[in-house]
């Protein structure tokens, strides 16, 4: 039987769920010729009213829209829809794929990498995930808050035009729940956050960090993944541990211009030393619900570029080969500049 609408499906043996949504499939085929995300080709956008449908837009002195957010034209998850986990078998678990699925459309100008923008073009980037986040979680449906952005068609980019998405939850994804129990675990038993403590060690020995200012340290981490993968930690004196990126980027003075600063930095960096760089960048940050600064959850952000192809071993163990050192990575990420 066909399936007309996206649905979540549950597998019970990996403990995870997979969305099934066919009109993904036409993202290519049905791609305009023009650019969808430019401002003069507003009208292939979603439309509402006789315009674009805009979630969030914010503009820049010149009064031209310089970040907008508009509803994913092609759905990983609908607003409309139920939550209730209908059980088809012993073995079968499905939902209606609820949640949202946003676009957000990070520059008007059609090719502009984040190491080009302005600390103030990146803010406002960011103003519009803070924004996206605090009003998503008015429905007690939704659980988790997930940013990414694919830049380059080896990193899943479908469009040239700088954009990021934002998925929101009714399920706590697998990987993000276990990150949630390696927190608590850590918190239940040291008394502390892991990443906390990662931190700490990371600024004392200066081995694989690569930058930092007073609100951030850009780390590779220990057991990096991929080469060069990257985090971007929190580290403010007296609010180093902090759950929520909204929280922290909203309530803290000089943090959003601090975060705007190091990833342009950053990434100014990776594309020096790996040119024509190509990544998924990930906001991990805890769920709706557990987002209080009690929480024992850290947030920060991942970068991982696509240099390498997981393959066999790594899709089936999740163990991954990487062929360079994170401590020569942040070593060729400092010496870059």
């Amino acid at each position: 039987m066909a399936i007309q609408l996206p649905e979540m499906r549950k597998d019970k043996i990996r403990d995870r769920w997979t969305i099934f949504a066919p009109n993904r499939g036409n993202r290519t085929s049905s791609a305009p010729k023009v650019c969808p995300l430019c401002l003069e080709n507003e009208n292939y956008l979603p439309q509402n009213c006789g315009g674009p449908h805009i979630l969030y837009q914010e503009r820049d002195n010149s009064g031209l829209c310089s970040v907008r957010v508009v509803p994913n034209k092609f759905l990983l998850l609908m607003i409309e829809g139920k939550t209730d986990v209908q059980n088809i078998s012993d073995v079968f678990d499905r939902t209606d794929a609820f949640g949202a699925h946003e676009l957000v459309i990070d520059s008007r100008k059609h090719i502009y990498p984040i190491e080009a923008m302005s600390p103030s073009e990146v803010m406002a980037v960011w103003r519009c995930f803070i924004a996206r986040y605090f009003d998503l979680k008015k429905d007690p449906r939704m659980k988790f808050f997930f940013m990414f952005r694919n830049y380059g068609k080896p990193a899943g980019a479908s469009l040239e035009h700088p954009h990021s998405q934002i998925v929101v939850y009714p399920v706590i994804p697998t990987d993000v729940h276990k990150i949630i129990s390696n927190f608590q675990h850590s918190a239940d038993k040291y008394n502390r956050c892991p990443a906390c403590s990662m931190v700490d060690y990371e600024l004392r020995k200066k081995e694989r960090i690569v930058s930092q200012n007073d609100f951030f340290a850009v780390i590779e981490p220990y057991s990096s993944m991929v080469p060069y993968e990257t985090w971007i930690m929190p580290t403010k004196l007296g609010v180093f541990h902090s759950p929520s990126f909204a929280h922290f980027l909203n309530d803290i003075p000089g943090a959003l211009e601090a975060l705007a600063k190091i990833l342009i930095d950053t990434f100014d960096r990776l594309n020096r030393v790996v040119p024509g760089l190509s990544y998924n960048m990930l906001l991990y940050t805890a769920p709706y619900g557990a987002d209080n600064e009690q929480g024992s959850f850290h947030w920060f952000i991942m970068i991982q570029p696509v240099i390498t192809t997981p393959a066999g071993n790594e899709k089936g163990t999740g163990i991954y080969a990487n062929p360079l050192l994170p401590e020569t990575a942040a070593e060729n990420l400092r010496s870059s500049k």
